[in-house]
């Protein structure tokens, strides 16, 4: 290897290292962006659960099972449900089935 193609060599070898630092800058901020938002709708869920425990005397566990279970039956997001809780007061109320034609 000549000198040229060793300074050639290196000066690519510097430009794919600033390209994946860059990468990994993006990515990081993206992964940061994620949990800031996991944490807000944790905190979200939290306080739902908290609503559920004061009004119907259940455990924090029971409370979440309670939020999945109607996650599961409405089709919505848990997440979605506890904002809905928090805003209104009331459970989301389940679609009847009987209105279905069918």
């Amino acid at each position: 290897m000549t000198v040229d193609q060793g300074r050639s060599t290196a000066r690519h070898l510097s430009r794919q290292a600033g390209r994946g630092q860059a990468d990994r800058g993006q990515a990081d901020r993206g992964e940061i962006a994620q949990l800031q938002h996991a944490l807000a709708s944790n905190r979200t869920i939290g306080v739902a659960i908290g609503i559920l425990v004061e009004r119907y005397q259940l455990t924090p566990e029971a409370a979440f099972a309670f939020l999945s279970r109607h996650s599961q039956r409405t089709n919505r997001k848990v997440y979605d449900l506890a904002e809905e809780l928090i805003a209104t007061g009331n459970m989301p109320a389940e679609k009847d089935d009987s209105d279905r034609s069918g």
